[in-house]
């Protein structure tokens, strides 16, 4: 069997066996013969661990082929990857002419290739596979990249969603409303959209609460909030203001068509039995009308709508009455 030859990297430097090289992505059908003087002036690094290769907005002229230990990236100071060999670092740097991206550094003792700008590029212009290697290297790690991205914006939408929902209803929750109705009355402002907020409220709730439970309450919660949700037309909001109190945003509506809707939904769920693990119940709603007049301020508008709530309480309850009813 014949020994593998090694390529003298630098003068002084420690020798490096040829099919090394060729395990390495990098060198995959390279011709490394016909690179051999160009690999000559590379070098082999011993850095040891907590070694800083590449400094975040630094120059660089380096590109640095990991062949034994472990790298970490971290931007700002925040981990972002692991690398194992068999990676490179600091080609984009060269590429792109333009400071370090990453820090990197070692997280444990490491061996490297270091190759230098002027090398990379005669290295590129004289081996069409080490540019191919080269150009397949960066890819993956720009799909990598993608992948944590995607992963990242994905954690973060569930996370923004999260915060938005009323975890027993499924419904939005009151911070969702607060932030729709400021864009909604701010696109209100100089103009009528027909804007309309209801405020519906289960009337006798606390009975239910305190006759069968907080879990059957739950439940009638839970199944007054399905229904909203299903009987609103597209774009319609419905959101849980707190407790037994419901928030209904409504578009491109007049107040008279807003009560028309305030009343089948009030005899709907009037009419409606509710199906509980303690039999079939039946519950009642008062609600509170306004129209968003330009100008208003979100606060004037849940307030006038909830003032007219009350006003439907204190008339009997299971019924609906509009913020004008009341100043009338």
């Amino acid at each position: 069997m014949t020994p593998p030859s090694n390529i003298r990297l630098a003068k002084g430097e420690p020798a490096i066996c040829v099919d090394t090289l060729r395990t390495f992505s990098l060198f995959r059908n390279v011709d490394l013969e016909r690179v051999r003087h160009l690999l000559e002036r590379c070098a082999v690094v011993d850095v040891d661990a907590h070694h800083v290769l590449l400094e975040e907005g630094a120059e660089n002229s380096t590109l640095y082929l990991l062949l034994t230990g472990e790298l970490e990236v971290s931007i700002g100071g925040t981990p972002i990857v692991a690398l194992q060999p068999g990676v490179c670092v600091g080609e984009l740097s060269i590429l792109s002419q333009l400071t370090a991206s990453a820090c990197v550094t070692a997280l444990r003792a490491a061996t490297l290739l270091a190759i230098s700008d002027d090398n990379l590029w005669a290295l590129i212009r004289d081996s069409h596979d080490f540019a191919c290697n080269l150009l397949g290297m960066l890819s993956g790690r720009m799909r990598d990249a993608n992948e944590r991205l995607r992963a990242s914006l994905s954690a973060q939408e569930r996370a923004a969603l999260a915060a938005s929902l009323d975890p027993l209803t499924g419904l939005y929750n009151r911070r969702w409303l607060d932030t729709r109705l400021e864009r909604d009355c701010a696109a209100n402002a100089g103009q009528d959209t027909g804007l309309v907020l209801l405020m519906a409220d289960l009337d006798a709730f606390k009975p239910i609460n305190d006759n069968h439970g907080h879990l059957v309450g739950d439940e009638v919660l839970r199944a007054v909030a399905a229904f909203l949700q299903r009987a609103l037309r597209a774009g319609d909001c419905v959101a849980r203001f707190g407790g037994e109190e419901f928030a209904v945003l409504v578009h491109d509506i007049d107040e008279n068509d807003a009560r028309e809707l305030a009343e089948r939904l009030r005899a709907e769920i009037a009419a409606m039995p509710l199906r509980t693990t303690q039999g079939e119940m039946q519950v009642t709603v008062s609600i509170g009308l306004c129209a968003h007049l330009p100008g208003m301020t979100p606060a004037a508008l849940v307030h006038a709508a909830d003032v007219a709530l009350y006003a439907a309480k204190r008339a009997g309850r299971n019924r609906v009455v509009t913020a004008d009813d009341v100043q009338t």
